[in-house]
Formats: structure tokens, C-alpha cells, sequence
């Protein structure tokens, strides 16, 4: 299993060198992963290409878009996404390496920590594990229990369908996670 880490960024640059160095420092062996950067500047090409990052131009706006172009480039079985101005626990990999290990698991969602500029943890908000949803009709019960920041998301490939993610500007995380729950 490969899983693919789709990074976006538009227009902002102050700390899309941390968000990528977080996912390069993973305890998951590097075999086992790629990075794909979808922004709008050229910057950093060189440095991410001499780091085996896939770094691709986009003029387009929506992130919805960028989000798309990433799927369409990826290679992974399983898609995690990061925001340009968040990172990756150095485990986050491994431990979705692991919960993709069991075929049923197609959407993963983690807690998340709150950090200022310097790192120091500011706050944190947790997720729970949701065992299974016996039912559409149960969605709206399950939601209130997980935490909707991209960042905080994994979703098996097949679930996802570009289309339907692009042009689309928010909410993609609430998006990627009912295609999860759609697709099963």
C-alpha cells in the first residue's frame, strides 16, 4: 500500500516548507508514501524536487481544484491531506498506514493540536473512532463526534471522485467525508 499526502497552497508561502518537512520526517518509510504539492508560485520547486516531492503549477483558485489535480497525480491507494499551514505528527503515516491495513477502514480522521509560531502546543481538540455507521440515516448523529479540518483526514482513493471535488472552494472536508460514507 502507497499512500499519496496531497498538499495545497494558494497564494501563501510562510509555511508550506514546515507543513512538507513534517510529512519528509514521518516514522513511515519513505517507500511507503509520496508528496504531491499543488500551489499557485514557483517557489521552493527546487527544494522540493531535490526531496522527491512532486510540485505542481496551478493557476486555478478553488481549492477544491488543487485538491482534484492532487488525486489525478497521486499514485497511493490512500489520500491524506494537508493544508500549507498545518503538519503532520512525525506517526500520523504509520498509524494510517496501519488503520488502512484493514480493508473496511475507508475514511481515517485524527485528533488535532493546536500550535503557535514557535510550536508550543496551544490547545488540542479530540476525534473519536467511529466503530461503523449502521445507516445513512444515523450521518448526522455520527458528525457531531468527528472534527472537520482537512488536515485531519485520510480517505481511501477509490471514494474520492475529482469531479465532484473540484470548483468546490470550502468544506471539502465535510465533502471527502460523506463521498467516504457514500462509497461505504
Amino acid at each position: 500500500m502507497v499512500i499519496s499526502v496531497v498538499i495545497t497552497a494558494h497564494d501563501r508561502k510562510n509555511f508550506l516548507l514546515d507543513a512538507v518537512n513534517s510529512v519528509l520526517n514521518q516514522t513511515l518509510p519513505r517507500d511507503k508514501y509520496e508528496i504531491i504539492v499543488v500551489k499557485n508560485f514557483k517557489d521552493y520547486d527546487d527544494y522540493l524536487r531535490s526531496k522527491g516531492v512532486k510540485s505542481i503549477y496551478t493557476e486555478e483558485k478553488p481549492t477544491g481544484n488543487k485538491i482534484a489535480i492532487g488525486i489525478d497525480e497521486s499514485k497511493g491507494e490512500v489520500i491524506c491531506f494537508l493544508d500549507d499551514d498545518d503538519m503532520f505528527t512525525k506517526e500520523k503515516l504509520n498509524v494510517v498506514y496501519e488503520e488502512f491495513k484493514d480493508p473496511n477502514i475507508v475514511f481515517y480522521n485524527n485528533s488535532v493540536i493546536y500550535i503557535n509560531e514557535k510550536g508550543e502546543k496551544i490547545g488540542e481538540l479530540s476525534s473519536e473512532r467511529i466503530e461503523e455507521i449502521s445507516n445513512k440515516k444515523n450521518l448526522l448523529k455520527f458528525t457531531r463526534k468527528l472534527i472537520f479540518n482537512l488536515s485531519s483526514e485520510c480517505v481511501k482513493k477509490d471514494a474520492l471522485d475529482p469531479a465532484k471535488l473540484r470548483y468546490v472552494g470550502y468544506s471539502i472536508d465535510a465533502l471527502a467525508y460523506l463521498l467516504a460514507v457514500d462509497y461505504g
